[in-house]
């Protein structure tokens, strides 16, 4: 059976700092906990305010590829649902069904990308405790593994390269149970 990093108060208030990081403009979570996304969102409509950006701009956030049990629209925010699985972003949480090497990670040529199955990011959440990799630093949590690129710090929104009209509205996010009409 493969894990999922467990939703607790440790993990929510961890989030809660990395998101204010001037290193955390996209954050990839494969989770449908209520609380984590209303503070995403919360997040992204600050950061979009400041300046003036989309929220998907200012702030990407990609769910799970089935979707959310609710809206995130219906807070005001904007929330890609990945076709690909997962999305690259600077935090990245992983899904227990995703690959993760972190032999790759090591020695001179090894980045916490190819440690991630080719994934970018900046920072890696992975269940469980994990080996110490040399392209990361790495904090040990209550039943999860943070690690934190070592590199120079380069961005990992692939939602940058989406465009907005003025007028669009953002795109249900919500889990269809079946043949629904729109």
């Amino acid at each position: 059976m493969k894990l999922e990093v467990p939703i607790t108060q440790a993990l929510v208030a961890l989030v809660a700092e990395l998101i204010k990081r001037p290193t955390v403009q996209s954050v990839a979570l494969p989770h449908t906990d209520e609380e984590i996304w209303r503070m995403l969102v919360d997040e992204q409509i600050r950061r979009a305010s400041a300046t003036g950006l989309h929220p998907q701009h200012a702030f990407g956030l990609s769910g799970p590829d089935s979707g959310l049990p609710f809206d995130p629209a219906d807070w005001g925010g904007w929330v890609h649902t990945p076709y690909e699985g997962v999305c690259a972003a600077d935090l990245f949480i992983k899904p227990g069904w995703r690959a993760f090497i972190p032999s790759q990670g090591m020695g001179t040529d090894g980045t916490l990308t190819a440690a991630n199955a080719n994934k970018a990011c900046h920072y890696l959440l992975v269940a469980g405790h994990c080996p110490e990799m040399d392209c990361a630093s790495r904090h040990l949590g209550d039943g999860w593994t943070l690690y934190t690129s070592t590199r120079p710090y380069t961005p990992s929104n692939s939602l940058l390269e989406l465009q907005f009209r003025p007028d669009e509205k953002p795109p249900r996010t919500t889990l269809r149970s079946g043949w629904e009409d729109d």
